[in-house]
């Protein structure tokens, strides 16, 4: 592609009297093979042009992308452009066009693809670009999510599993066994490779008089909210079930998180446990079931966000939503609203400020949290929350306070 031009025009061809020239390759040799020019002209149409005397050279270019600005006063789809970037290398997608001669082609804007550009670029692409025809990531996936950066163009899923510490068929979860440990019965050395986030190593479960089990322990208590299982050859169908458990080798106090098929999306679950017990479909002693991995999205308790890198608000009672940050299970007493960071009304207490402050309180209101007068009661009364009356005292003879003879 030595010598090639980059032409703007408002015509139709090349050689329109409109076609102005942005630039052209003067350089001896092969020119680098991605290229970014800026033009600063007003054009409807883009030439990349490469006239060559052999039939028999041809150029691959793989993506283009133009930047600019629609000039809607000026002329109906005419655009100000302002700087082409060209990917001129043959890549392993085999999305390059295959160009001879002069070529014109056509594209669409940045984050679409297919026919008439109506479908979005999946989200995993960097910076959403994916090539128009066939929606495959120009510059690969957010190496922040899926292993090796490759996802599918069509459903967004991490073709290859995820990075290090996240889950799920998107990877969009943080995986709370990336630094758990996993055990099977009966035992197995191999149980490891089930959390390894390699989608190529398998654990195989066999069938036994004794129901087999995978127990994966998250190393502490955790909010599960989502599980992905990946399975390999030797899997049997029929019903697989997955437990949310707080004692080790069992079960049987735990919650059933799933009962079913096998799904090749994440299971959506809500638990909060130290393990999560898996039990495979067993339909005989001579069953076999290859679990390659089994991952586990949710947050170490009191914790949430992306990578659960952010506190619950203190005053939950119990864990908080993984995204929001809101209180799952309400308030500690004396606190209110979704984060529960708003005290109690004045002259209210306790659990979600539904105890009234006592009348006898010196100066109100009492404390929020406790109800405790802390200022003392009025004459006559006593205690904690000045509830106890003095019932023993003669005025005639005893002080109003009951402490002393007039």
């Amino acid at each position: 592609m030595d010598n090639f031009s980059l032409i703007l025009t408002n015509g139709s061809t090349v050689y329109d009297e409109s076609a102005v020239l942005c630039y052209k390759d003067s350089k001896p040799g092969i020119p680098h093979i991605t290229q970014e020019r800026a033009c600063n002209i007003p054009a409807k149409q883009f030439f990349f042009f490469n006239r060559r005397e052999n039939t028999m050279a041809f150029v691959e270019l793989c993506y283009i992308e133009i930047h600019g600005k629609m000039l809607s006063s000026l002329s109906m789809n005419m655009y100000f452009v302002t700087a082409f970037s060209l990917s001129l290398i043959l890549d392993i997608f085999n999305n390059c066009l295959h160009l001879q001669f002069a070529t014109r082609t056509t594209g669409c804007w940045s984050g679409t693809w297919g026919t008439n550009c109506a479908k979005l670029c999946p989200t995993k692409c960097t910076n959403q670009h994916c090539f128009p025809r066939n929606g495959s990531c120009v510059w690969g996936c957010d190496p922040l999510y899926c292993q090796a950066g490759r996802c599918n163009a069509e459903t967004s899923a991490c073709t290859r599993g995820c990075v290090k510490g996240r889950a799920g068929k998107y990877c969009t979860h943080h995986n709370v066994v990336y630094y758990g440990t996993a055990k099977q019965h009966p035992s197995h050395p191999t149980a490891k490779f089930s959390i390894d986030g390699e989608l190529t190593s398998c654990t195989t479960i066999t069938g036994t008089q004794q129901r087999p089990y995978l127990q994966i322990d998250t190393g502490s208590l955790s909010v599960i909210t989502a599980v992905h299982l990946t399975f390999g050859d030797k899997t049997f169908l029929g019903n697989h079930t997955l437990y949310c458990s707080n004692t080790t080798d069992s079960w049987v106090d735990g919650t059933q998180l799933y009962h079913g098929k096998i799904l090749d999306n994440d299971i959506g679950v809500f638990g909060f446990c130290k393990y999560v017990v898996y039990c495979p479909s067993i339909l005989n002693d001579y069953s076999k079931v290859d679990l390659c991995e089994i991952e586990i999205g949710g947050c170490p308790s009191r914790k949430y966000g992306v990578s659960c890198e952010m506190h619950c608000p203190k005053n939950c009672h119990g864990p908080c939503d993984l995204t929001t940050g809101d209180c799952l299970f309400g308030c500690l007493d004396g606190w209110l609203d979704k984060k529960c960071d708003k005290v109690c009304k004045d002259g209210s207490f306790g659990g979600q400020c539904l105890r009234n402050c006592s009348i006898n309180c010196v100066l109100p209101p009492c404390n929020h949290v406790t109800g405790e007068c802390e200022r003392g009661c009025i004459k006559g009364w006593e205690g904690f929350n000045c509830t106890k009356g003095v019932l023993n005292c003669k005025q005639q003879f005893i002080c109003e306070d009951c402490k002393r003879y007039c």
